[in-house]
Parts: C-alpha cells; sequence; structure tokens
C-alpha cells in the first residue's frame, strides 16, 4: 500500500512539474475569444484617426470598443494600454495610438512592422500635466496628414509667501517646443 501511494505521489510530483515547464517555455500565441490572431487582423479592425489631431494633456481620448482581450493588445501594444485609433498603414509599417493609464492617460504612438515587432515609441505628453502649490503645466499634441508630430509643453514654477500668495518676483516659465516625423521605414526621429 505504502509504495502504491509513493509511486501515486511521484507520478503527479513529476507530472505536474514537466506540464508546469513545457506551458512556462511555450510560445503562446494571444487569443481573441478562441481565435488566435495574427498582426494583420489585428490592424485591419482599427479604425482610422482622422488627421489632423489636435490634442491637450487636460482632455481625454476614447479608447475604441474593440473585439480584443487585453492579452492581444499587450501582444501588440504597451501592457495594460487601450487603442485609439490608427494613424497610418502601409507595406512597411503601421502606426497606432495606444492610451496609456498613468495619472492622465496618456497617448502613445507605437509603430509596427508588418510582423507586429515594435519599431518606434513616442509618448505625446512627456512632461506634468496640472499643478500644485508651487507649477502649473501643460502639453500639446498635433499630428499631421503628413505624418509629423507637434509636441509642446509648458511649465510655469513660482513660491509662495507666509499668506500663500504666489511671489510674482519668483515666477520661472520654460516652453519646450519639439517636432517629430515617421520615415518611410516607421521610425519616429525627431526634427533638429
Amino acid at each position: 500500500m505504502t509504495t502504491k501511494l509513493l509511486t501515486a505521489f511521484l507520478i503527479l510530483l513529476f507530472g505536474f512539474g514537466q506540464s508546469t515547464i513545457s506551458e512556462s517555455n511555450s510560445l503562446v500565441k494571444p487569443k481573441t475569444g478562441n481565435h488566435e490572431i495574427s498582426f494583420s487582423d489585428f490592424i485591419k479592425k482599427i479604425a482610422k484617426v482622422e488627421l489632423p489631431l489636435k490634442t491637450t494633456c487636460d482632455q481625454e481620448l476614447e479608447s475604441l470598443q474593440l473585439d480584443f482581450s487585453q492579452a492581444v493588445i499587450d501582444n501588440f501594444g504597451p501592457e495594460n494600454s487601450k487603442i485609439f485609433g490608427k494613424l497610418s498603414e502601409n507595406k512597411n509599417f503601421a502606426a497606432i495610438i495606444y492610451l496609456y493609464p498613468a495619472d492622465i492617460v496618456l497617448p502613445i504612438i507605437q509603430t509596427t512592422d508588418r510582423n507586429g515587432k515594435k519599431i518606434s515609441v513616442l509618448s505625446l505628453f512627456d512632461s506634468y500635466c496640472g499643478e500644485d502649490e508651487f507649477s502649473w503645466s501643460t502639453a500639446r499634441a498635433q499630428v499631421n496628414t503628413d505624418l509629423t508630430i507637434l509636441l509642446s509643453d509648458s511649465t510655469i514654477t513660482y513660491e509662495r509667501d507666509s499668506k500663500g500668495e504666489i511671489v510674482r518676483s519668483t515666477r520661472k516659465s520654460v516652453v519646450r517646443n519639439r517636432s517629430f516625423y515617421i520615415n518611410d521605414k516607421g521610425e519616429i526621429l525627431e526634427k533638429k
């Protein structure tokens, strides 16, 4: 009896161990419903964004309601993000705007080759947005029909006196304007 129990225990132990090892080492393709999905099928279901697109950090973009599981989106885009829309699709790449949850919903442009491999990523807002006791910041983004991207952010910092009033002589403003473009290979590059 003891031998039978020991044999059963060893079978269960090694049987489960091998199953777990093979499962963790196998490549699992994401599924939507019960079907695997290719990148070409993924990109076909994403609506094109009307350009030019203008947005500010205090304007929350709404995600598309698509039939993708989060695992499918995570496989092709930033983890835990939603999809806003497709900027462009051609024989070399696709450009998609994903919405990443942070202090604000952060729009991110990601370019991907036709096999679903990431090429480039650009966050449309990369500075603080909002205000606190000693600063105020905002950010703007514009994506044009020629896939040029204009980013602008402003920050004002200041000190306060003992009554909580802003000390005007301490106000400092920083404005940053940058311009990017997506080349024929799908690379997002900054214009110098």
